[in-house]
């Protein structure tokens, strides 16, 4: 049964004053229960006790959690909330879910460092943290007006990372269709993408084409469902390319496309690819290379056309490596 803010706040303070006084956890929540339970009109029925892990996940009750880890809570504990007239479990949070929930990257990292596995809970449940995490970034815009949340993205990117860090996978999240940088690419989470790519991820996802579900080019599946991408290049699929996403890997099916799709698409990877080449004509600034070499890459650049093939990761390895060695030179 659902506590009143008063017995929740009286359980509170008993539950925090008996972790100061280093009594166990389990016994610390045997006894704030008991300092409630008179005042409950059917004692035996369970009492839901979610907003404890809920409390003691958020950042500002980072020593309460520190406390009850060390009087011997898991970190692998996860709620159990019961039907009241069955006692049997049908649902199930673990801390690090809370966690999650809060967006309290300190948790996570306390968590996680004290033992908390980030891929399978103690109801052998697989977890989708990069998933949630990617979630509540979404929930917390939509609660703003869509606005930039500054504090939820860097919150959410040290959490994915911690998760990353532990043996998270940066592609697929178990139980979840689609991958993981297609999720961030759908929610605009720019930083959370970024991440997944620096992790190994590819720019890839489950797809059900003509021969089946498989794994296709996100490219792909975002050009097939924009129905706005030929009017701008202010849109998502050119955010995409962006990223690193290649018009010209054969998985990305351009006979699939409509013809206007096909050559928007074409002239938008033409104007990422000129871009970064422009980076790269100011790395070779900073090695002092003749000033032919220079001019020659230029007009090679401005000769490219929407049919000329240039694999995209050979292109951006060769734009950052040549724009590192000119800062290089200049310190």
């Amino acid at each position: 049964m659902k506590l009143t803010e008063t017995q929740i706040r009286k359980y509170k303070d008993t539950f925090a004053e008996c972790l100061e006084r280093e009594i166990r956890f389990i016994d610390a929540v045997a006894i704030a229960r008991a300092g409630i339970d008179c005042r409950v009109p059917v004692p035996h029925l369970g009492i839901d006790e979610g907003f404890l892990y809920e409390w003691i996940t958020s950042r500002e009750q980072l020593d309460v959690l520190r406390s009850a880890l060390s009087n011997g809570m898991s970190a692998n504990k996860a709620y159990q909330k019961q039907h009241s007239w069955q006692y049997v479990t049908y649902n199930a949070k673990t801390l690090l879910e809370f966690a999650i929930s809060n967006l309290c990257g300190e948790s996570v990292d306390l968590l996680i460092s004290a033992g908390a596995d980030v891929l399978v809970d103690p109801y052998d449940r697989k977890l989708r943290l990069c998933k949630l995490a990617c979630d509540q970034v979404l929930y917390v815009k939509a609660n703003n007006g869509y606005q930039e949340v500054q504090g939820s993205m860097d919150s959410c990117v040290r959490i994915l990372r911690a998760l990353l860090k532990a043996g998270a996978s940066p592609q697929w999240s178990p139980g979840i269709y689609e991958s993981l940088p297609e999720l961030a690419f759908r929610q605009r989470n720019e930083a959370a993408l970024d991440l997944f790519l620096d992790h190994g991820a590819q720019l890839t996802t489950r797809y059900d084409g003509e021969s089946g579900t498989g794994v296709y080019p996100l490219l792909f599946v975002a050009a097939r469902d924009d129905f706005r991408f030929y009017h701008s290049s202010l849109n998502d699929t050119f955010w995409l390319i962006t990223k690193g996403a290649d018009v010209y890997d054969p998985g990305v099916c351009l006979h699939g496309l409509d013809d206007m799709k096909t050559s928007s698409l074409k002239r938008m990877y033409l104007e990422v690819v000129k871009a970064q080449f422009a980076e790269v004509a100011i790395g070779l600034k900073g090695l002092d290379l003749p000033v032919m070499c220079v001019l020659e890459i230029q007009n090679w650049v401005r000769e490219l056309h929407p049919d000329t093939e240039f694999t995209m990761k050979k292109q951006w390895s060769l734009a950052k490596t040549v724009k590192e060695l000119g800062a290089n030179r200049k310190d």
